[in-house]
């Protein structure tokens, strides 16, 4: 019996061994294209794990941030927006000159949005989501991405105004007349549309 319980701890031990090392290349040009293929057929953990081991073991290679930049759509396509958030603010900060900066920026705003809660809830993230589309439109106002950067605008826009109306309604339910009627005008001077 002893015998067996070593030996079922011994394979658990190697199993345990094995699943935390993700059998990842250490070969640069391996680990990229794992990434790459990895995220085209929607294994997104995987991926994230391929482009993370490629950005902190490769920082100098030229595909550096594209790694990072695909390391940030891993976690996007996921749904993961913090992490995403993260790793989009990590390559406009520290790659500064690259051609994802335009799709990092939009995306990254996108993040902010979605993550955002629901309008009866603070909306500090909608409106920092805002500010990062109006400053992406500003800075890139011939995107391919600025006709959904305005659309996520407006979706923000009417997220802001529903939580102003939400804080009206709740003034008025309090017998708070002068309070909504101040949300009310701010509402209507806010977002008129």
């Amino acid at each position: 019996m002893m015998k067996f319980r070593f030996v079922y701890l011994a394979f658990i031990a190697i199993i345990m061994g094995c699943a935390s090392t993700g059998k990842l290349p250490s070969e640069p040009d391996a680990l990229f294209k794992l990434g790459k293929e990895a995220l085209k057929k929607g294994k997104y953990d995987l991926a994230a794990s391929a482009f993370e081991k490629f950005t902190i073991t490769y920082p100098t290679d030229p595909r550096a941030p594209e790694a990072q930049f695909l390391l940030a759509e891993s976690y996007f396509k996921e749904k993961d927006w913090n992490n995403a958030i993260s790793e989009y603010k990590f390559l406009l900060d520290n790659y500064p000159r690259n051609e994802f900066r335009e799709a990092a920026y939009f995306h990254m705003a996108t993040a902010y949005l979605k993550k955002s809660p629901p309008p009866y809830l603070d909306q500090t993230e909608t409106e920092e989501a805002m500010g990062m589309l109006r400053n992406f439109l500003a800075t890139y106002p011939n995107s391919t991405y600025a006709k959904e950067a305005r659309q996520l605008l407006e979706e923000a826009k009417d997220k802001l105004a529903k939580h102003m109306l939400i804080a009206a309604d709740t003034y008025i339910k309090l017998e708070k007349f002068e309070a909504a009627k101040l949300f009310l005008e701010e509402l209507i001077k806010r977002y008129p549309g």
